[in-house]
């Protein structure tokens, strides 16, 4: 990775509200998607279920990558990777909507796992329902919370900067609200950035030790169960390191689009794209 700074102070940036285009993007998105799921289950249940759960596994791995690629560069003091890190760690606003989106599955069990109804020869006292859904609920919770955790930490000196500089001309009442939340019990900038630091360093490795457990069973209990006479050692470590992948290509594709979007060119730079380019390909 390049060794330098280039972006030096990064700029602020506030979202206030959700673009126009983008607005409606996305509602006319939720419909369809709607409308196409109750269709399939009308039509073919097992077949709906089974692509909800592909979904699932999909946009849950590329969020929780990219969050771990925030932490792992946190770890590694990557100093070129500070224009970016942030975006990174925005993929942390899905997670919450995973962990919902995971409950019609274990509802579903029957319909989304062959095993329910199959004789497992002595599997069944792992592949079981009850079991299946508490150990994944309690995993992605535990993981969940140490990523909101990791995002709060990251977060809290910026927001104490932006709540002293923000303006009602520059921020609308919500923003504050947000910021005022993030810094509650404030203790002054210089000792905030040293907790940030001290428990991000901490919080960090047991986020991505965590990461590496929780994805582990949730590979086993929702990828390869799905093949119950199959069997493979690897499926975990497969799966993790395939999401952390995942997580830097998504990363990499919206730093460029918010580049262009936000006029970040002074502080990510080629140097960063590249950095990126380099950890999807290595």
């Amino acid at each position: 990775m390049a060794q330098h700074n280039a972006a030096g102070e990064l700029p602020a940036r506030t979202l206030e509200t959700v673009p126009a285009k983008a607005r409606l993007a996305i509602i006319l998105l939720l419909v369809l998607g709607s409308a196409t799921l109750l269709t399939a289950l009308l039509t073919d249940a097992a077949r709906a279920w089974r692509a909800y759960l592909f979904n699932w596994l999909y946009w849950t791995s590329i969020a929780q990558g990219a969050v771990i690629l925030a932490a792992a560069v946190t770890m590694t003091r990557g100093i070129w990777s500070q224009p970016v890190r942030r975006i990174a760690l925005s993929f942390v606003a899905f997670l919450p909507v995973s962990f919902l989106l995971l409950l019609p599955l274990l509802f579903a069990a029957g319909q989304v796992f062959p095993w329910v109804h199959q004789e497992l020869g002595g599997k069944e006292a792992w592949l079981n329902v009850p079991f299946l859904a508490a150990r994944n609920l309690a995993g992605l919770a535990t993981l969940f919370g140490l990523s909101l955790a990791f995002a709060y930490w990251a977060l809290r000196p910026d927001a104490g900067l932006l709540l002293a500089q923000a303006s009602p001309r520059h921020s609308g009442p919500e923003c504050r609200g947000l910021y005022a939340r993030l810094t509650r019990g404030w203790q002054g900038q210089e000792v905030e950035e040293a907790r940030a630091h001290r428990n991000l360093s901490r919080l960090s490795p047991v986020l991505a030790l965590t990461y590496a457990i929780v994805f582990s069973i949730v590979a086993v209990d929702f990828v390869m169960s799905l093949e119950p006479e199959w069997f493979s050692s690897l499926i975990g470590p497969y799966f993790f390191m395939a999401a952390f992948l995942g997580g830097i290509a998504a990363t990499a594709l919206l730093t460029v689009v918010y580049r262009r979007g936000l006029e970040l060119g002074s502080a990510i730079q080629p140097p960063q794209l590249h950095d990126l380019g380099k950890l999807t390909f290595a």
